[in-house]
């Protein structure tokens, strides 16, 4: 299915379910599965992938670790790629745009910001803002146009905006689809990935890094997760 027009739908199956996935999945498709825990569920709280082939089970990938609670509702979103599979499980909390989220003391080398959502059917644009803590300095302004097809980067200090970047080899967004974009902050740059794909590199332009405490996301977007992770 895609983000705004799912070509299937199966409403309070029962449990186990099975169901027949018409025309097959596609690179950019979603599966999403919507529910909630039961109050006395008792199994081990982890998402495990695995694929069965041949009546043989491969391998185990335990990909989240106590993702859920009892009695809680969820959405577990399976993002089809190229060459893989991509599950995402939705944030907890507010992710009402605009929105935005404290980075606890601050980035440091080797943390990460993950950020899953879907643009709007009549998506002009979206901007990610990583933001300085007691000023209105931006470090980092990722603004993707999509009316335009053009990847925005730039930073907002002492009350002026910098020098634009604009190059990329190939626009990676689209009006309602759902997208993940991966904000690795490395010694020297941030390094952006969209959809499993290495994008850009952005040299720093606030060396002190722990000052950066805020993401902020505005546009014309719906978000369904984000995550923060360390080294």
């Amino acid at each position: 299915m895609s983000a705004t027009t799912p070509r299937q739908t199966f409403v309070n199956p029962t449990i186990p379910f099975a169901g027949t996935i018409l025309g097959g999945l596609l690179p950019g498709e979603m599966v999403v599965i919507q529910g909630s825990v039961p109050s006395d569920a008792d199994r081990s709280p982890c998402v495990v992938c695995n694929s069965l082939q041949s009546e043989s089970w491969g391998r185990e990938e335990i990909l989240y670790a106590k993702p859920f609670a009892a009695g809680d509702k969820f959405e577990l979103i399976v993002l089809v790629l190229k060459d893989m599979f991509k599950p995402i499980i939705s944030s907890k909390g507010d992710l009402s745009i605009p929105f935005r989220g404290e980075l606890d003391e601050g980035l440091t080398v080797g943390r990460s910001i993950t950020i899953n959502g879907v643009t709007n059917h009549n998506a002009q644009s979206l901007a990610v803002n990583l933001r300085v803590s007691g000023s209105s300095d931006i470090a980092l302004h990722l603004n993707p146009r999509l009316n335009k097809e053009v990847f925005v980067r730039n930073s907002f200090i002492s009350g002026c905006w910098g020098p634009e970047e604009k190059e990329l080899d190939s626009f990676p967004f689209r009006a309602g689809a759902y997208f993940e974009m991966i904000i690795l902050c490395d010694r020297q740059q941030f390094r952006v990935a969209v959809n499993g794909q290495h994008q850009l590199l952005y040299k720093h332009r606030v060396p002190d890094l722990r000052r950066i405490t805020q993401l902020e996301v505005l546009g014309d977007v719906t978000l369904d997760a984000v995550n923060f992770f360390d080294n």
